[in-house]
């Protein structure tokens, strides 16, 4: 078991993401024998419910946590951390966990996501990772900022663009994926280097350009930042143009372009619901 640990922790510095969630569940239910895998669909890519890991030692659902938000499903990640927090809500790799999960997905700022790094420590104050986010967190949007004004409003696309992938690769290091900002401002610039007037005429457009593959990541990046917002407008855009641009497979052969199609789906019906939601609240409070 723990040879299979060490193993997924170096998949993960070599950012082999998927393959170290897979091997990681896969141990999981070898440890566990009451464990059942449930099959994948939707473009799902964990095999286990993170309700029933109780279990499973905490820092091996910890670590199943980091892969989740690193395979872009910050929904399940939000799960294994709100699950461990109903037993204790003073887990304090718990709390930062959360508080992490609510900084990538724009749900809170830089103050109120360093005071509750702050308040997590406070319950153990050898969290190593809260102090990490504690003192990276602040400098990686200074350097953010100073891209913003010392290139993208300069009109310096090439520069920025290399810039904003230094960046993102330090927000990686530290298992942090890219916030809606950072993937909007990198989808603004490319736009800004391939298309003649910073938009395509039409997503046909994106087709036929060399950068393709790029704007399919981005997109893609994007679309799960929104559904994890709650933007299901915004993310049904997205998954328009991801319908046309990625006509790929994934690694169990299912193909891109359904995926989307159902991602698509479900964004306009959670959008649906939503709008009827406020429309019957709108009703009720008149």
């Amino acid at each position: 078991m723990e040879n299979s640990i060490e193993y997924v922790k170096n998949l993960m510095k070599e950012r082999e993401y998927r393959k170290a969630l897979t091997i990681l569940e896969n141990t999981l239910l070898k440890c566990d024998k009451d464990l059942e895998s449930i099959p994948l669909s939707n473009g799902k890519k964990s095999i286990l419910k993170s309700e029933n890991l109780n279990g499973i030692p905490i820092q091996w659902r910890l670590l199943r946590a980091e892969l989740l938000i690193m395979n872009d499903d910050y929904n399940e990640a939000m799960n294994v951390a709100d699950l461990m927090l109903i037993r204790n809500s003073k887990n304090s790799e718990a709390n930062s966990l959360k508080t992490k999960l609510l900084y990538i997905t724009g749900k809170s700022n830089i103050k109120n996501t360093i005071g509750h790094l702050r308040e997590a420590l406070k319950y153990y104050e050898k969290n190593e990772n809260a102090k990490l986010l504690i003192e990276k967190i602040p400098e990686l949007d200074e350097k953010r900022k100073y891209i913003n004004e010392n290139f993208f409003k300069k009109e310096l696309y090439e520069e920025t663009i290399q810039k904003y992938d230094e960046l993102i690769e330090e927000y990686m290091e530290i298992n942090l994926t890219e916030c809606i900002e950072c993937t909007n401002k990198a989808i603004r610039i490319l736009k800004n280097i391939v298309f003649t007037n910073g938009e395509p005429e039409s997503i046909n457009e994106y087709q036929n350009c060399k950068q393709d593959s790029l704007f399919v990541e981005l997109f893609r990046k994007r679309s799960e930042c929104y559904m994890n917002s709650k933007k299901y407008h915004e993310a049904a855009d997205d998954y328009e143009i991801l319908i046309k641009l990625d006509k790929n497979f994934n690694n169990y052969g299912t193909s891109n372009n359904n995926i989307y199609k159902n991602k698509l789906s479900n964004a306009k019906s959670n959008n649906e619901s939503e709008r009827m939601e406020k429309s019957e609240k709108y009703n009720n409070e008149r």
